[in-house]
């Protein structure tokens, strides 16, 4: 069964349209910087990624995915994106945000971004990233998120038997 919802672009497909989505989802970025961004709380950018990600799909995902991993925006924008994409009350997309967040735990330099894709990763509470988090955690150099990452690991191990 296919949650996810044809992507909702209007006009002719192509690079100009996918061009746009790229710099739209990069504003979106850019003005993180001058939002205060709590934890637990919405605000416009969880509302433009949610809303980039409904109506974009998989490309708004990609491009996410890629500013993340690129370094281009600060390591605490990248977790609270990371934490927003895992724990959006959704099936849309499900499938695709948990491979990007597990790219990004298994892609990312950064211990911020590991630590928000696994966060995301806990919030999502698909078993299926069990493989993805035990060699994360195999690899992991910091003790402290080598632990967090072990809580998660547990937690979905635990989801996995009761389903």
């Amino acid at each position: 069964m296919n949650t996810n919802p044809a992507p909702q672009m209007v006009g002719e497909p192509g690079l100009k349209q996918e061009t746009d989505i790229v710099a739209e989802i990069r504003t979106l970025f850019s003005l993180a910087t001058f939002i205060t961004l709590e934890p637990g709380m919405t605000n416009s950018f969880s509302e433009g990624l949610e809303e980039a990600i409904e109506k974009y799909g998989e490309l708004a995902l990609r491009e996410i995915e890629n500013i993340i991993l690129s370094e281009e925006t600060a390591s605490s924008i990248a977790l609270e994106a990371l934490k927003y994409v895992g724990n959006w009350d959704s099936k849309v997309w499900h499938d695709e945000r948990r491979a990007m967040l597990e790219t990004c735990l298994r892609q990312s330099r950064s211990a911020w971004v590991r630590d928000g894709a696994g966060l995301g990763l806990s919030f999502l509470d698909d078993p299926l990233s069990i493989p993805e988090l035990e060699r994360a955690i195999d690899r992991e150099s910091s003790e402290a998120l080598k632990e967090d990452l072990q809580l998660v690991l547990n937690q979905l191990k635990r989801t996995s038997l009761e389903t």
